[in-house]
């Protein structure tokens, strides 16, 4: 027996003495005798029996005797206006309904260990809504409460956190009350049109969705238990609530989005937009899905929430630095190109002077060819007339292998004279 069961039969016990002892003190008050002062029958068709009873057992019969039952008219009168006051006062302390809800919760209150009344089913998409129409919820138990397969829940007692109840019909302890309700299966939640901006400050749109639960623990789901969970993990993510400007509390279920989100924004504000969509692997989404998903289940780990995955959609650029780049690359191309055709012109002449010099060498060579077969003809008897005829025949086929340009078509034709009158001369 613990100490509530035991400080309600002590008050029972008190009050019944207490009630047998005023009914006492009346019968005391009337002063009857024994066998001369017998109560009278209220009917004279009972007055033998109540003759016979009154002789027998003479003290019962004063004590239900109308004139000491009068004397009990006060107590049982204060007993009712005494439950009818603590009754109006458990309605107005509590703001429950009605008269009923106040009887309902005395008698809760009353029995502990086996409180009446059928269970309060907890729903957690109206669980806000149930907890102001259920003094249950709102105060506390004793009570029992049913839980949904596939939810837990979390409660408190004094304003500190008492214990994890899963799915069934589990007895909240006095003043024991459901703080919230989680779900244990896997969620999902997205955001379309999200906006980054990049390290030289252009901004990008994309759509993030992911998948996530709470934290299972080590054993995984069996036949008895379909959704196993981590009390710390529960307790974490119980209390893992945000107020945000307007007074609306986002609870664990928004968090995992509002940090993928925070996440994302920071890998993309350290990169520029090269950096982003030009790589070695040409895979930029690949590399910012594996570090988000890497840097956010980081940071729900502490909530006690398992981040399954992520899904990123493709970056989109806005018009303008579309065009912009577009004008970029058409300007870079057409640098590139300008740099090459200078090149290339530089190239080709290098290969003029080249092809030049190489010409006056040969040209000196034949030259030098000429003279030697000049004076090899001198030595052999040979005359003047022959040796300039050898250097004319060089000469000409020097210009030979020129192309057919104009200089070299008035060289060509000079040479010509020349050996014509060096041959008028020899033969004159």
């Amino acid at each position: 027996m613990n100490d509530a069961s035991r400080n309600k039969s002590f008050g029972v016990i008190a009050l019944v003495a207490l009630f047998l002892l005023v009914w006492v003190a009346g019968w005391t008050m009337e002063r009857f005798d024994y066998f001369h002062h017998l109560p009278e029958a209220p009917l004279a068709a009972l007055q033998p029996a109540v003759d016979t009873l009154a002789i027998r057992f003479p003290f019962l019969s004063q004590l239900f005797s109308f004139r000491v039952l009068r004397h009990l008219v006060p107590a049982v009168i204060g007993w009712i206006l005494a439950r009818s006051a603590a009754l109006g006062l458990i309605e107005a302390l509590f703001d429950l309904p009605d008269r009923q809800g106040a009887r309902l919760f005395l008698k809760r209150s009353q029995a502990a260990e086996n409180p009446p009344g059928a269970p309060v089913a907890i729903r957690r998409s109206n669980f806000a809504k149930d907890r102001l129409q259920q003094p249950l919820l709102r105060y506390g138990g004793p009570g029992r409460v049913r839980v949904q397969q596939g939810d837990v829940i979390w409660t408190e007692r004094n304003g500190r956190f008492q214990r994890v109840l899963g799915s069934g019909s589990p007895l909240l302890e006095r003043y024991e009350y459901v703080r919230g309700v989680l779900d244990l299966r896997p969620q999902e939640r997205g955001e379309t049109r999200i906006r980054l901006t990049t390290k030289d400050g252009i901004e990008l749109q994309t759509d993030v969705s992911l998948t996530y639960q709470i934290h299972r623990g080590e054993e995984g789901p069996t036949e008895r238990e379909p959704f196993p969970y981590d009390e710390a993990a529960i307790r974490q993510a119980g209390y893992a609530e945000t107020v945000l400007v307007d007074g609306h509390i986002d609870g664990w279920d928004t968090l995992p989005l509002r940090v993928v989100v925070r996440r994302l924004r920071q890998i993309v504000g350290r990169r520029t937009l090269d950096g982003l969509l030009f790589r070695q692997d040409n895979r930029p989404l690949e590399d910012i899905k594996t570090r988000l998903l890497r840097d956010s289940r980081r940071d729900l780990e502490k909530s006690g929430i398992d981040l399954i995955n992520i899904r990123l959609g493709r970056l989109e650029i806005p018009d303008e630095v579309i065009q912009q780049r577009i004008e970029h690359w058409q300007s870079f191309w057409q640098e590139w190109q300008r740099r090459r055709e200078a090149a290339g012109t530089a190239e080709a002449l290098v290969l003029v002077e080249k092809a030049r010099a190489q010409a006056k060498a040969e040209a000196i060579q034949r030259i030098l060819e000429g003279l030697r077969e000049g004076q090899q003809a001198l030595h052999m008897g040979g005359t003047r007339e022959m040796v300039a005829l050898r250097l004319v025949d060089a000469m000409e086929r020097i210009t030979s292998q020129v192309r057919p340009v104009q200089p070299a078509r008035e060289l060509s034709s000079r040479l010509g004279k020349i050996k014509q009158e060096i041959q008028g001369n020899h033969s004159g």
